[in-house]
């Protein structure tokens, strides 16, 4: 009998134990639960981050090329410029030779 006493001692014991550390485990549980929700968060903006800086960079990178395009017509425009004052010089000049020798 104070066998039998002493193995359900030893039963409960094992028991309480068991209980103590399945509730310890829980709580782990609980704890990685949140902390995944706390990550998955995180993660959620810093995606939602990543998609506003790469519209950004499309963005930036549309504008310069417009930009690019704009100079290089801005550069021929100049030489069209440059080419007609130095045929209206030459003209020029002509005229004034001309009106020099007459």
């Amino acid at each position: 009998m104070a066998r039998e006493k002493r193995g359900r001692g030893l039963d409960e014991e094992r028991q309480a134990e068991l209980k103590s550390r399945q509730e310890e485990l829980e709580k782990q549980v609980e704890a990685l639960a949140r902390e995944v929700q706390a990550q998955t968060e995180a993660l959620q903006g810093q995606r939602e981050l990543q998609q506003s800086q790469d519209q950004a960079v499309a963005t930036s990178r549309r504008e310069l090329k417009e930009k690019q395009q704009a100079a290089t017509e801005s550069e021929r425009c100049l030489q069209n410029l440059g080419a007609r004052l130095r045929r209206a010089r030459e003209a020029r000049l002509r005229l004034l030779c001309q009106s020099v020798l007459e």
